[in-house]
């Protein structure tokens, strides 16, 4: 233990006093206000994750729908697959999921960024490879239902083959923004299911991002810039937010060394918000100046259940008022390594633990505009740090061909 380091911790943090009027006291406001910033700036710049609480209603509301219909939607299609007799049926399911309400995808050859992925389609460990040590998951993505003016030119059909459309930015804009393949069902049950499944994930992602915004003020305060330094980068129409659905099934046969049910990693965009229902979510705090109190090196795990505080655990995991809130690299970029984008994962549990068993979450990546400028220099853009991650090498079954 480091006696001169800092004790680490999860902060849950109050955000009422940066809601619209309606949703909380307007008194002494500024003073409050001033208070979540400092405290947003002290997480930001020790572990990069904390957690915040009374959230708006909406979302609350949002979350508790989006979570009965995301468990209904993965028990659905585990129960399809038990039912299955072959391989052959198994892989028949999925590809009705992966089947899709629009008729083409005008990607011209990118990789899929949305729609439902498979159990051991994905790895996101840094040094990951899908094909050895898959992650033990499967997820739905969306993303974007629009995109502004100045994008569709590079959307447009054909637009690849245009000299003006034909660079690595045309690529990063076409992959962003391309639409999300939701699966229509087969009779009457499934169809409801599919239905009341996008329905409810659409409408976290659009509350999960106006409460993106409202933290993105936050956060443009806490670096000293002005309060609607992202408002633009992060309106509808820029951003390229992209909403998860995750279900984690309950282990039935022992993993892989070092295998885990989602790889180390930390995230491409500016922020991240993640709802669970239940404990699991590891985080790898990277150590500075005095070190941080109780850690030795820099590849020592936490649970975040450990550190929020028992009194705050059961308030942080399956409460519709609480998420979690995690900083991305674009943040860690712009602070100029002052704030930490922070590794986590979500290790896989020895098969008799009592954290063995079914685990949902649901996320949003808040990613800003795709020519919004990251780097240091002002060269790399958000959406060409978020593509180049996408595309690494080894992390996607899905996207095998293209690496």
């Amino acid at each position: 233990m480091q006696g001169e380091g800092t004790r680490l911790c999860l902060p849950v943090i109050d955000m009422t006093p940066w809601l619209p009027a309606e949703e909380g006291s307007q008194k002494d406001k500024k003073t409050e206000r001033g208070a979540v910033v400092e405290a947003v700036r002290t997480a930001c710049e020790e572990t990069g994750f904390l957690a915040i609480t009374n959230i708006p209603k909406a979302l609350q509301q949002a979350i508790n729908r989006a979570s009965t219909a995301s468990k209904r939607f993965f028990m659905y299609v585990q129960a399809r697959k038990a039912q299955a007799d072959e391989i052959k049926s198994k892989h028949e399911i999925e590809a009705r999921l992966m089947a899709s309400d629009v008729k083409k995808l005008p990607v011209d050859g990118l990789p899929k960024a949305y729609g439902y992925f498979p159990m051991k389609s994905e790895a996101l460990g840094y040094q990951a490879d899908v094909a050895k040590k898959p992650d033990l998951r499967e997820a739905f993505s969306m993303g974007p239902v629009s995109a502004a003016k100045r994008f569709r030119p590079y959307l447009a059909k054909g637009s690849r083959e245009s000299p003006m459309y034909s660079d690595f930015f045309t690529d990063v804009v076409r992959f962003l923004f391309q639409p999300t393949p939701w699966p229509t069902g087969l009779g009457k049950e499934e169809k409801r299911i599919f239905r009341e499944f996008k329905e409810s994930l659409t409408e976290f992602y659009e509350q999960s991002s106006c409460l993106g915004r409202c933290l993105l003020r936050v956060i443009a305060t806490a670096l000293k810039l002005s309060e609607d330094h992202f408002e633009k980068a992060a309106s509808d129409g820029e951003h390229c937010n992209s909403a998860r659905a995750i279900f984690y099934p309950k282990l039935t046969s022992h993993t892989a060394p070092g295998q885990a049910r989602c790889g180390a990693h930390s995230d491409t965009g500016a922020i991240t918000l993640l709802w669970s229902d239940t404990e699991g979510l590891e985080l790898q705090p990277k150590t500075a100046g005095g070190g941080v109190e109780g850690i030795q090196d820099d590849k020592a795990w936490f649970p975040v259940s450990q550190l929020v505080g028992k009194h705050d655990t059961a308030n942080v995991f399956g409460d519709t008022k609480t998420m979690l809130v995690n900083i991305g690299d674009l943040l860690e970029f712009m602070s100029k390594g002052s704030w930490k984008s922070t590794p986590h994962r979500v290790s896989a549990p020895r098969l008799e633990a009592d954290e063995n068993k079914d685990r949902l979450a649901l996320v949003n990546f808040i990613i800003l505009a795709p020519d919004f400028k990251v780097g240091p220099d002002g060269k790399l853009t958000q959406g060409e740090h978020a593509f180049s991650h996408f595309m690494r090498k080894g992390r996607n079954a899905v996207n095998k061909e293209k690496e």
